[in-house]
């Protein structure tokens, strides 16, 4: 029986997310929550939503695409996803753009 090795190549597809700011969450955006632990007694930190749009709404972009792939080791190979809060960014070589609304 042979060994079979799965190998994760890079196309190198990037996915570049601009004026990440605009999101709207609806009701969320009041009642959600999002709990950090640090591991020390009286760490834990709790932010609404509202206050990580106005300081980093990239992360919570980040977070819903991290918590749509599978539980493995590939969530660490996300190197290709670009998230930046205003319609600037400064990757360079960009071809092939296609715009969403």
């Amino acid at each position: 029986m042979e060994n079979i090795k799965l190998i994760f190549l890079s196309c190198g597809d990037k996915v570049i997310i601009i004026n990440a700011k605009h999101i709207l969450l609806g009701s969320k955006t009041n009642n959600k929550t999002y709990i950090s632990y640090s591991g020390y007694p009286g760490g834990k930190k709790v932010k609404k939503v509202s206050e990580l749009i106005k300081k980093r709404p990239e992360f919570l972009i980040r977070k819903a695409v991290l918590g749509m792939l599978p539980k493995n080791s590939f969530k660490k190979k996300i190197k290709n996803l670009y998230i930046f809060p205003n319609n600037r960014h400064n990757i360079k070589n960009v071809s092939n753009v296609k715009y969403f609304s």
